[in-house]
C-alpha cells in the first residue's frame, strides 16, 4: 500500500510492502472488489448461522411455510415481483456516487471496513432494539463492550455513555445533561449560557434551539483557526460579570470544514483553572470526526513512530481529550463503520446519569440498561455491533486503525506539496489531519478569478463520469465571521484587492478533499491518482 511514482508503477511494484501493511489489506473490499470471494464466503456463512439457529429453535413447533406453498404460482409470483423491485434497486444504487473508489475525496466518508459491514449485517438479522437488556441482552452486553474500546481509545477507564444515531444526536445528550445539571445547582435556563467556537458544527445552533438555550455565545478563532483561547476567557468573565452560569463550553476536534484539532489542553488548563457561580464548567469536546486520531497515540510496540505524523500541537490537543467532562464521535466517519453510528460518552457516572426517564412497560435495570438515559427510545445494536467487530478485528491502536489514519495524513501532505509545486493551487495553510482544502489561483489573482476557477473545478468533479470527486466549502469574507483572522493572514499578502480592504458579504470559495481511503497512492494501482488529480487542476489553466 506504499506510495509509488507512476513511471514505477508501469513495469509493476519494485519493493514489497512490509507484512503489517499487507494486513491492512484484508480489512476491506477493495476498490475493484478484490476480496470479494472472501466477502461472499462470510456473508453466506452469516446466513447460514442464522438459517440453522432457527431449525434448531423449536423444531417440534413444525414448519409454518411448507414446500407446497412454496409450489403455489402467486407465491412464486410475488417472490419474482421482489426479486425485480430488488435488481431494479440494485441498478438504481449503480448511480450512487462511488464512495468506495479512491477516486471520491470528497466528503467525510469512504470505504467501509469489511469487519464492520459484518458485524452490521449479521446484527440485523437479530433486529435488538438497545432500549433494554430485555429486549436485547446480547446487543446491550456488545454496546458495553464496544463502549470499553472507545473509552480506552480516548484514555478513559470507564465507559458511561451510549451509541446514537450520529453526531448531532450525541451533541444533544450533551445539552439534555448540562441543562440539568445547570437546573440541579439553581440556575434557571434564561440564565445559563452555551459557549461554542465560531467553527462550530451546525447542530449546536439546532440544539440551543431545541433545548431552550438562550444565550450561545461564539468563542472567535484565532489566524491558525483554533479557538482563541484568551478570548475564551474573556467570555468567562463576561459571563460572570453578568451573572450567568456558564452551562458548558464546547470545543472542537476535526472541524467539518477543514479538519482541525482545537487546543483542548489550553482550553482543558483555562476550564480548570476557573468555576462558574460557584460551580465547575462542564467542557464538552465535538469529536465527531477527529477521536479516532487518539489511535495514533494508543501504544502499541510495533508502530511508535505513528505518533510523529501528528504535529506535537495536535498531539498535546488530542491526549488532553481524557481531561473532558464529554465527548461526542463517530464511528460511521474514521471508524469506517456503515450509517448510523455515533456515540455519547461521559467520563463521570454522575454526569452521565443525571437525568433518566423510564416506562411502565419496559422493565429497565439501572446498572445495564441505557434506555433510560438516552434521549432516542429505540436504538438499532447494528452501530455497535459494527464498531466491535473493528475494535477487536483492527483495534483503536498504533497498529490497528493508527496505521490507517497515519495513511491518510501522510496522503495529504503528498498532495499538499504537489500541488503547491504545480503552481496553479493556493492551499490553505495549517493542515493538521486528513483534510486538505485549496482554491485555483496564482498569486496576484483577485477573489473573482479564484471562485470562478474553484467552482467550474468542483461541477466538473461532481458529474456522473467525473475523474474524481471532491466536496467544496465557503469561508466569509466579512469582518465578523468565523475565519476572519485565519483569511486575513493567508488571503492579505497575495490576492488581488485585498489589502485595501476586506471585501464584506463575498465568500472564499475552497475545494475540500477528505483523504479517508486506504488505497489512495497504492502502489500497486496502474495509475498514481495523485499526479492525476494534480493533472486536473492544471488543466483548468490550459
Amino acid at each position: 500500500m506504499e506510495n509509488q511514482k507512476a513511471s514505477a508503477r508501469a513495469t509493476g511494484p519494485t519493493t514489497v510492502c512490509q507484512s503489517e501493511e499487507i494486513a491492512l489489506k484484508s480489512f476491506f473490499l477493495g476498490p475493484q472488489a478484490e476480496n470479494a470471494k472472501w466477502v461472499q464466503y462470510q456473508i453466506e456463512q452469516i446466513f447460514l448461522a442464522m438459517f440453522g439457529w432457527r431449525r434448531r429453535l423449536r423444531p417440534e413447533d413444525g414448519a409454518a411455510i411448507s414446500e407446497q406453498d412454496q409450489q403455489v404460482a402467486e407465491f412464486q409470483a410475488q417472490q419474482q415481483h421482489t426479486e425485480d423491485l430488488l435488481t431494479e434497486l440494485s441498478r438504481r444504487f449503480e448511480a450512487e456516487i462511488p464512495k468506495f473508489s479512491p477516486r471520491y475525496i470528497g466528503h467525510m466518508f469512504s470505504e467501509i471496513s469489511l469487519p464492520a459491514l459484518f458485524g452490521h449485517v449479521l446484527t440485523l438479522l437479530h433486529n435488538p432494539n438497545n432500549i433494554s437488556a430485555e429486549s436485547a441482552p446480547v446487543g446491550v452486553q456488545i454496546e458495553n463492550e464496544a463502549l470499553a474500546e472507545l473509552s480506552n481509545m480516548l484514555g478513559w477507564p470507564e465507559a458511561y455513555g451510549h451509541f446514537t444515531s450520529g453526531g448531532t444526536i450525541a451533541n444533544y445528550e450533551m445539552l439534555f445533561r448540562a441543562r440539568a445539571d445547570a437546573e440541579a445547582r439553581g440556575h434557571q435556563l434564561d440564565q445559563c449560557v452555551l459557549i461554542v467556537p465560531a467553527h462550530k458544527h451546525y447542530s449546536w445552533v439546532k440544539g440551543a434551539y431545541v433545548f431552550g438555550v438562550r444565550h450561545l455565545w461564539t468563542v472567535p478563532l484565532d489566524e491558525s483557526g483554533h479557538m482563541n483561547v484568551e478570548a475564551l476567557g474573556e467570555l468567562l468573565q463576561k459571563a460572570h460579570a453578568q451573572g450567568l452560569f456558564v452551562m458548558g463550553v464546547v470545543s472542537v476536534l476535526g472541524t467539518t470544514e477543514m479538519g482541525l484539532l482545537d487546543p483542548i489542553h489550553r482550553i482543558a488548563d483555562l476550564l480548570e483553572a476557573k468555576t462558574s457561580l460557584q460551580g465547575r464548567i462542564w467542557h464538552h469536546i465535538d469529536a465527531a470526526y477527529g477521536a479516532f486520531f487518539r489511535c495514533l497515540l494508543v501504544p502499541d510496540a510495533t508502530a511508535d513512530e505513528l505518533q510523529e505524523h501528528l504535529s506535537p500541537q495536535a498531539q498535546a490537543s488530542l491526549r488532553a481529550v481524557e481531561r473532558a467532562t464529554s465527548v461526542t464521535l463517530d464511528p460511521h466517519k474514521l471508524g469506517y463503520v456503515p450509517y448510523a453510528s455515533g456515540v455519547f460518552l461521559c467520563r463521570e457516572k454522575n454526569d452521565y446519569t443525571r437525568v433518566a426517564f423510564g416506562a411502565p412497560y419496559v422493565n429497565f435495570s439501572e446498572q445495564k440498561d441505557k434506555g433510560l438515559f438516552t434521549l432516542e427510545g429505540s436504538r438499532s445494536a447494528t452501530g455497535a455491533a459494527a464498531t466491535w467487530m473493528t475494535a477487536k478485528a483492527v483495534g483503536f491502536n498504533q497498529r490497528g486503525y493508527g496505521r490507517i489514519l497515519a495513511r491518510g495524513i501522510r496522503l495529504r501532505r503528498e498532495l499538499e506539496q504537489a500541488l503547491i509545486q504545480s503552481g496553479v493551487a493556493q492551499v490553505a495553510p495549517g493542515a493538521e489531519t486528513n483534510l486538505l482544502c485549496f482554491c485555483l489561483g496564482r498569486v496576484g489573482d483577485d477573489l473573482e478569478q479564484l471562485n470562478r476557477r474553484s467552482l467550474k473545478f468542483y461541477s466538473r468533479m461532481n458529474q456522473a463520469d467525473s475523474p474524481f470527486f471532491v466536496s467544496k466549502t465557503k469561508l466569509s469574507l466579512n469582518e465578523d465571521s468565523a475565519y476572519a483572522s485565519y483569511l486575513k493572514a493567508w488571503l492579505t499578502p497575495w490576492v488581488d484587492g485585498l489589502s485595501s480592504g476586506r471585501k464584506e458579504g463575498q465568500d472564499l470559495v475552497l475545494i475540500r478533499l477528505t483523504l479517508m481511503n486506504p488505497f489512495l497512492g497504492s502502489r500497486e494501482l496502474k495509475r498514481d491518482l495523485i499526479q492525476d488529480f494534480v493533472a486536473e487542476v492544471v488543466s483548468e489553466f490550459a
